[in-house]
């Protein structure tokens, strides 16, 4: 689900709307709109999924260090 208010701002996710969607459904919801920074995910992390892929997809990080930033701000991640 992509919050078009966030999309680009890399300011958060739009969470009261991450909540109120998951809370009338049963189908998992991917956060999707206003990634900016490692933190953003874990306020998301209530939820079942995050989308970073402006992050990616412009070179502002990589998978590595996306990944190790994830684990230390305590982030469930599978094992690669």
């Amino acid at each position: 689900m992509t919050s078009i208010d966030m999309e680009g701002t890399r300011n958060g996710y739009d969470i009261d709307l991450v909540k109120a969607v998951s809370s009338k459904t049963s189908v998992p919801v991917i956060a999707s709109g206003g990634y900016g920074q490692p933190v953003h995910m874990s306020e998301a992390l209530d939820y079942d999924a995050v989308a970073i892929a402006d992050a990616l997809h412009y070179k502002r990080t990589t998978f590595p260090e996306l990944r190790a930033r994830a684990i230390e701000i305590n982030i469930p991640v599978r094992e690669l």
